[in-house]
């Protein structure tokens, strides 16, 4: 029997944010605020047998400064066994997995991670993404996934996460198979959010030769559970990405995403930021990019600039960094995020749009992580 691993990090993550974008020496004193968190992750696993494991994932944050006081205003700490609004901890991944001749089950709190695309996957919506860090561990979602190999390169899966009631619970099916070097899905979800319900039935292909290309697109039948709240809507969401390696240097890395939703606003009068704060959509508007540039410059030294922007009403942010391996298991990371936006923008609302000031400001930032 083996015995129990144990594996994660030590984070803490140091912000400076600029109010309203404001760089003026004169004015930071009011515009400049501090804040900073730490996280501590642990994954402990263990194979019981040949037959099944074990995986339970903790994690504990602490708040400060100015990201406390917008938990404060906000009530946003999220879903959690104890919270507070100092610290905060989360039982992430707690599941049993179960191999048999001809199926994986997975049963318990896990990620379900969907779509080929890091932000705009119309079949990512069990865990959805932070769009400022589309590679962070996602929370899970309490669900039995049944996995069951159909080839060398294909498989049928299947997901159930059960709530209350069954009119309140989500499932999933999905196919997936390889041709000529090309792989493809069709999927069919039926996804319960508190407000609505959506329908999604939905095809994505890739191929990775010389250039990765991938297609992704869904058809999206969504009615709200109270139709006094939200008007039924049916569209169409796709995104076509690319991405190439170059052997420059010690590698250089390009990538781009354009996405559209028909769901979405063209106009940035007609915006309306509740959808943001309840859950309901993640952008506002029709058309997005999104682009990243990774270069590794050395061994121990990595640029990267990313780039998210809203086609419509011209909104950007932009995200540079560096980041510098000090030990093995010890990496610094600084860069900034930085808001190219006009008042009334998506990524700079109004007062009236967002009171607390969460969106559209710009900041520094230092994030130190340890790995264990």
């Amino acid at each position: 029997m083996a015995q129990l691993q144990f594996r994660g990090y030590l984070e803490n993550r140091f912000f400076i944010t600029f109010l309203n974008n404001d760089f003026a020496a004169s004015h930071l004193k009011n515009s400049m605020r501090f804040g900073d968190y730490n996280r501590a992750r642990v994954i402990m696993s263990r194979s019981v047998s040949n037959k099944s494991s074990l995986t339970l994932g903790v994690d504990y944050f602490t708040y400060h400064g100015y990201i406390q006081q917008q938990l404060r205003q906000t009530g946003a700490v999220g879903d959690s066994i104890a919270a507070s609004i100092d610290q905060r901890i989360a039982v992430d991944r707690a599941y049993i997995r179960l191999y048999f001749s001809r199926a994986d089950v997975t049963i318990g709190k896990q990620r379900v991670s969907w779509g080929r695309s890091l932000l705009w996957s119309p079949f990512d919506v069990f865990n959805r993404v932070n769009f400022f860090e589309p590679q962070e561990e996602k929370f899970g979602i309490n669900a039995i996934r049944i996995t069951v190999p159909t080839g060398t390169t294909s498989m049928i899966e299947g997901v159930f996460s059960p709530k209350d009631r069954i009119d309140k619970s989500s499932a999933g099916i999905r196919a997936l198979w390889n041709w000529r070097s090309v792989e493809f899905v069709v999927a069919a979800i039926h996804y319960v959010h508190p407000l609505f319900r959506q329908n999604i039935y939905g095809f994505e292909w890739k191929g990775d030769k010389e250039v990765g290309i991938w297609f992704e697109g869904a058809y999206f039948n969504e009615k709200p559970v109270d139709s006094g709240i939200l008007h039924p809507v049916n569209y169409f969401r796709w995104l076509v990405g690319v991405d190439y390696s170059f052997d420059i240097g010690n590698g250089l890395y390009l990538m781009a995403e354009y996405t559209h939703d028909e769901s979405g606003e063209p106009d940035k009068t007609q915006y309306n930021y509740s959808y943001l704060f309840t859950g309901r959509r993640f952008l506002l508007a029709r058309d997005y990019m999104y682009g990243s540039v990774q270069f590794r410059y050395s061994d121990l030294t990595s640029l990267s600039t990313t780039i998210l922007a809203n086609v419509n009403d011209r909104s950007v942010f932009l995200m540079p960094g560096i980041s510098y391996l000090i030990f093995p298991d010890s990496e610094l990371r600084l860069g900034m995020f930085l808001a190219l936006t006009e008042d009334g923008s998506e990524f700079n609302p109004l007062p009236v749009d967002d009171p607390y000031n969460r969106l559209g400001n710009s900041a520094l930032y230092a994030w130190l992580k340890v790995y264990f």
